[in-house]
């Protein structure tokens, strides 16, 4: 009888719990899509930098997605691989002698965008790229599309994002802003050529 009782306990939080992550996961999934939305104006061939606001991404009220994970930080790979674009968010391939892709050195975006916190104030760990306009600088490197998520209205005053909207304010177009809640910009360089 025991172990009936304890077995059919055991299936019973097996099932609930499914229930749950299959609720987190549609709700994950709907946010992808709205963080992917924009990905048939970025042309093939040209390069990408993600830049997430908000570490667990967030929902329109602001509520954290998740917890735990970074659910975005890779998200900018499947664009990548539709639309055959170079991903400088890239994590892997900033490393050495563990991923089998990796950048030069010279054109390394971990090294050469120099990355702060994204509150000075408080030290928030989420690191964002800052030298957006300094890394273009150099021969050989571009950004030529920079994908925003989690913008949000309390961090346009934070003085990070501020330097960042600045230099996409000076070269760059605001070419998309995704519909479902606005959590997602794409910007386009203004003098990017694409040939055809």
């Amino acid at each position: 009888m025991a172990r009936r009782l304890i077995a059919g306990a055991a299936v019973s939080i097996a099932l609930a719990m499914l229930a749950l992550h299959s609720a987190k996961y549609k709700e994950l999934n709907h946010y992808l899509a709205e963080y992917m939305s924009g990905m048939h104006y970025i042309e093939p061939n040209t390069t990408l930098l993600p830049i997430a606001f908000s570490r667990g991404g967030d929902t329109a009220n602001g509520r954290s997605l998740s917890l735990r994970i970074d659910f975005v930080l890779n998200a900018a790979g499947y664009i990548a691989t539709e639309k055959r674009v170079i991903d400088l968010g890239n994590y892997e391939a900033s490393q050495t002698n563990h991923f089998p892709i990796l950048f030069r050195p010279e054109l390394n975006p971990a090294v050469n965008l120099y990355y702060a916190p994204l509150d000075i104030q408080t030290r928030e760990l989420r690191a964002i790229p800052t030298e957006i306009a300094g890394y273009q600088r150099c021969p050989g490197r571009h950004i030529d599309y920079v994908l925003l998520w989690g913008v949000r209205d309390r961090d346009r005053d934070k003085a990070i994002p501020r330097l960042i909207f600045k230099q996409l304010h000076e070269a760059y177009d605001l070419i998309y802003t995704s519909p479902q809640h606005g959590l997602m910009q794409l910007y386009r360089r203004k003098d990017l050529n694409i040939e055809s």
